[in-house]
């Protein structure tokens, strides 16, 4: 009976990715918890930063280490965010980013 429970949630957590359904749904699964991941991390440097936030400091303060597929997603989401949702220009968000 457990390992019939234990099918079930791998296959709702990591479904087989050989159709388009489950590549799309794979993609969306990995960006949710790289954006996730990622707005929590800004949310905390945020917090902890003094005296206003000083987006240059930032490399020295995170790193974000990228073994795997999905969290290389990182790269255009911390642009994304940076730029959209901080107000960074491109270049800006850019070097950041790079580092």
């Amino acid at each position: 009976m457990m390992l019939y429970f234990c099918h079930q949630i791998c296959y709702v957590l990591y479904p087989g990715d050989d159709t388009i359904e489950g590549k799309v749904l794979r993609l969306k699964q990995q960006y949710t918890l790289c954006s996730a991941s990622l707005q929590d991390i800004i949310s905390h440097f945020k917090r902890r930063s003094t005296g206003g936030v000083n987006w240059l400091d930032f490399p020295n303060k995170v790193a974000l280490q990228m073994n795997d597929t999905h969290p290389t997603l990182s790269v255009p989401e911390l642009m994304r965010i940076l730029i959209d949702i901080e107000g960074l220009s491109w270049d800006q968000a850019w070097e950041i980013t790079q580092k």
